[in-house]
């Protein structure tokens, strides 16, 4: 398994709600108000999805889009809801599947531990 070293952010001393909106160039927000509570919440993801965008765009293609999208289970009421980093393509599932395996092993499945586990990166097929 090859493991790629972090991507290292270079927000620090930005105001969180600064390096929140910064965001906004990487991602589309649907529901901006829920993804920015959300965010300020969880202010430790920013880096990290800041870091996910750069892998995203090496697997899929600087141009794919992604959104930062709030998911409720609605099956457990007790249940805190998660973020979900959706990479929209038009490839083919089987070849989108292929690329987020490669996401995935190269190193999504490191970083997964720095999302506490609330964070989760997906496709949404458009």
């Amino acid at each position: 398994m090859i493991v790629a070293e972090p991507i290292v952010s270079d927000q620090r001393g930005i105001a969180p709600a600064e390096r929140i909106a910064s965001l906004a160039d990487l991602y589309r927000f649907n529901d901006r108000a829920a993804v920015t509570g959300f965010l300020h919440r969880h202010d430790f993801l920013v880096d990290l999805l800041i870091e996910a965008r750069e892998h995203i765009s090496m697997h899929f293609g600087p141009d794919t889009p992604a959104a930062l999208e709030i998911f409720y289970d609605l099956d457990d009421e007790h249940e805190e809801p998660e973020l979900l980093a959706l990479i929209e393509t038009t490839l083919p599932a089987e070849e989108a599947a292929v690329h987020l395996d490669r996401l995935d092993e190269t190193w999504w499945l490191n970083a997964v531990p720095r999302s506490q586990f609330i964070l989760t990166i997906t496709l949404r097929f458009v």
